[in-house]
């Protein structure tokens, strides 16, 4: 595993980011391999699920605004206040 760490960490950052999204894009892929089994869920089920991705999302948010902040504060309260308009 160390190998390949030190293999992206040669990368550059265009390269870097590519392998980063296929790896978040099979990932998605994978999650929804369940559901070619499973026809019905209930509404409770389907609640709770969107509960918690909308959770984990806001989390995410709060979590880039944060990070953003440190590189320009306006440009990222901006931002967010555009993504909350749209």
């Amino acid at each position: 595993m160390s190998d390949f760490v030190s293999t992206l960490a040669g990368l550059p950052d265009v390269a870097l980011v590519f392998v980063y999204a296929l790896i978040t894009a099979l990932a998605t892929g994978l999650g929804a391999i369940p559901f070619l089994f499973v026809r019905t869920l209930s509404d409770r089920f389907i609640a709770y699920a969107n509960a918690i991705a909308a959770g984990l999302m806001v989390g995410a948010s709060f979590g880039l605004v944060g990070e953003g902040t440190a590189y320009g504060r306006l440009e990222t309260l901006g931002g967010a206040f555009v993504g909350v308009l749209f």
